[in-house]
């Protein structure tokens, strides 16, 4: 109010000054001085009033800001915090197919050519927080095809139920699609990914017991387009469960285990299809539409670490039930993984224990820094999977893709990858593909 009525005066007199003007040809210096005596009077008695006390149901937070991976706002108690995060991934790619391979792409119904090129991949905004220490959100807006990513509300310490959240998820079901893209061993996740529902609107429970050596979650979700509108009506189940039974130096050395099951009643029809493991890349393999009346999937999963070495892999199953009383058909693949950090770091320190996922980025022990002479985190890192969409009448094709990786993580927030990927589709032909990315995630 002070801030208001000062220079509301101080008009005021103004006024009176000009009009003085207006009716003299000058102001005399007396009244000059006496006029801005009487003001600095009146500023000197509203600057020593005393300030009312708020209202009892009044609630006044002071919010402080710092840098952590990103920036925080949180309130000097902890009752709130937010985060303004985004991220950019930009990435090229070099193809050379084969004619056997050009040939059998081109065959895929709505595919495109192989050409290489580069694009923006991910470009993505996105703000997240707490509320009353109680109550989480996150909405994240992709600017390339203008959708949605995650969009949720929760609550956390839910008896018996640990963290609630509706809306718009990443799905509990497998380890390799569970983490942010900004902390992935390559630029794309292996190729089983296709077996998981991906980010799906429901309601998803989940938390860590016995000391968080154990997690467990669940999601109930409808399909759902990238603006978050239903395109089918029926309900779909993912559930997961994890176990630590070996963790020591915060994750350093580390042995984990984990299974899935996905539930799928889908009136639409069932469709499985995979890229070599590079996004600019067309499909290389396509089961096309499949009409069915339910499919019932199953994934487990193994992950050793120890130091600087991790040792991962998973395997995929996908039980379809067809209409029409036709043969039930049985889709699979699996991946094994493995990385080296060549700077002492440890991909068990990205493993957060409350979910059992390797989601949060590597920290180098030294930064990229030329004046100190530090060279960040330098990783190198190769993969095997391997895709087997033949059974019965449906030819979906079998696909093998070898994956190296090197990856130089400047600082948490910025990193630079590289790969080779050699892609090998049975009866059809090669493909070999060099693809780098620059990525920064604030």
């Amino acid at each position: 109010m002070r801030r208001v009525i000062v220079p509301l005066l101080a008009v005021i007199m103004m006024f009176f000054c000009f009009q003085s003007v207006q009716t003299q040809e000058s102001v005399s210096r007396e009244e000059f001085e006496k006029l801005k005596k009487e003001l600095a009077e009146i500023k000197s008695k509203l600057d020593t009033r005393e300030k009312p006390a708020p209202s009892a149901d009044a609630e006044q937070y002071d919010f402080g800001e710092y840098w952590k991976d990103g920036l925080h706002f949180v309130s000097k108690g902890g009752e709130f915090d937010m985060r303004v995060g985004g991220r950019i991934h930009i990435d090229g790619a070099f193809i050379h197919a084969d004619e056997g391979m050009k040939e059998a792409v081109a065959a895929i119904p709505g595919n495109g050519p192989i050409k290489s090129g580069w694009e923006i991949r991910h470009p993505r905004i996105y703000l997240k927080g707490r509320i009353y220490n109680r109550f989480l959100y996150k909405v994240q807006y992709t600017f390339s095809d203008g959708t949605i990513g995650d969009a949720y509300i929760g609550a956390i310490d839910v008896p018996a139920l640990g963290t609630v959240i509706l809306g718009k998820a990443a799905r509990a079901f497998g380890n390799d699609p569970g983490p942010s893209s900004n902390y992935t061993l390559f630029m794309e996740y292996a190729n089983t990914i296709i077996f998981g529902a991906g980010k799906q609107l429901g309601l998803a429970a989940g938390a860590p017991v016995l000391g968080n050596r154990v997690s467990w979650a669940t999601q109930v979700f409808q399909f759902v387009d990238g603006k978050g509108l239903r395109t089918e009506d029926n309900y779909n189940l993912n559930a997961r469960l994890t176990g630590l039974p070996w963790y020591r130096d915060k994750g350093r050395e580390m042995l984990h285990l984990g299974a899935g099951y996905s539930y799928r009643s889908s009136k639409d029809d069932y469709r499985l299809d995979a890229k070599p493991e590079i996004h600019l890349a067309p499909d290389f393999v396509d089961t096309g539409d499949i009409a069915i009346k339910r499919a019932n999937l199953l994934e487990g999963e193994v992950a050793l670490v120890q130091g600087p070495f991790s040792l991962e892999g998973e395997y995929y199953t996908s039980f379809v039930d067809r209409k029409d009383d036709l043969d039930t058909l049985d889709f699979f693949g699996w991946y094994v993984q493995s990385s080296f950090f060549l700077t002492g770091e440890s991909r068990g320190e990205q493993y957060i224990t409350a979910y059992g996922e390797f989601d949060s980025p590597v920290r180098p022990i030294h930064d990229l820094d030329f004046e100190k002479g530090t060279w960040g985190a330098w990783q190198l890192a190769a993969r095997y999977s391997y895709l087997h969409l033949n059974d019965k009448d449906i030819r979906g094709g079998i696909l093998g893709d070898v994956t190296l990786g090197l990856n130089w993580q400047f600082n948490p927030n910025l990193r630079w990858m590289l790969n080779y990927v050699h892609s090998h589709r049975n009866g059809a032909g090669d493909a070999d593909i060099i693809a780098m990315r620059l990525a920064v995630n604030i």
